[in-house]
């Protein structure tokens, strides 16, 4: 059958092969981008060890763990959800050989991404609160990422708030210990509210007089008096800080200070 208006019917066919050829022309523009990205040299300055974990890698170290199990224990939400997804991890990691392992998985990714530079977050607080060995633990990560070259690593050993100062002193007289052998910066991370900055001011003198750096995790899950602490005690760098943006003179004082929030 004839149509009755074949100059619509063509300029319809133009109309959709123009639209046709910008949606090829997006997808390769897309595409491009990707692979730029990809190829792109990064640095990566907000990652913890083990909370970087893929399924498939739990399953390697415990072949008995059934892949559903660490879906299952994969979602959550809040932040209380995420704080129990964490001790489940750190749980699994048994031996100075676990982190080992877990670090050249880390590692391997990070270099397919091509990043160069990395500085992960070891949660030394929980090492020692499940009564692990830390010197064997970091002499494990350590090792591990010295053989992985492609990816400079720093370490960063992080306290828990919510475990109190002692605790924190435990790991930055470790830390300390460490200057010259891969670690970077002292911080602290967990629950904000059960853990306030100013517990912390002991400790982060001591980090820095050991020549440690200093970060703290803040402004996370509490709002910006909890950065203000945190900078108080003399906190260079910021975990997240998300909440910094509900107070205009915290986000100028982060700017006059030159303190960078990890976001």
């Amino acid at each position: 059958m004839r149509s009755q208006n074949p100059e619509r019917i063509a300029v319809e066919s133009a109309g959709d092969r123009l639209h046709l050829r910008n949606i090829h022309r997006s997808f390769v523009i897309m595409a491009g981008m990707t692979q730029f990205l990809r190829e792109l040299p990064k640095a990566e300055l907000h990652l913890h060890l083990e909370g970087s974990v893929e399924p498939e890698t739990w399953r390697a170290l415990d072949p008995l763990l059934a892949a559903e199990e660490v879906q299952e224990r994969y979602r959550f939400t809040g932040f209380g959800g995420f704080l129990t997804c964490f001790k489940w991890c750190v749980e699994r990691l048994r031996t100075p050989e676990d982190y080992g392992f877990i670090t050249t998985r880390l590692l391997d990714r990070l270099a397919e991404q091509n990043v160069r530079y990395a500085e992960i977050t070891l949660s030394a607080g929980t090492a020692l609160w499940m009564n692990r060995d830390l010197d064997a633990v970091y002499t494990a990560v350590r090792q591990a990422s010295k053989e992985r070259t492609d990816v400079e690593t720093r370490w960063i050993l992080d306290a828990i708030r919510h475990f109190g100062p002692e605790a924190a002193m435990e790991v930055a007289r470790f830390a300390a210990t460490r200057v010259e052998d891969g670690v970077a910066a002292f911080g602290i991370g967990g629950d904000e509210e059960r853990g306030p900055a100013h517990w912390f001011g002991e400790v982060y003198e001591f980090a820095r007089a050991a020549g440690l750096r200093v970060n703290a995790h803040a402004g996370e899950t509490v709002g910006p008096d909890s950065v203000w602490a945190a900078l108080r005690i003399g906190a260079e760098r910021i975990g997240h800080g998300i909440r910094s943006i509900e107070d205009p003179a915290l986000l100028r004082e982060l700017r006059d200070q030159s303190v960078p929030l990890e976001v």
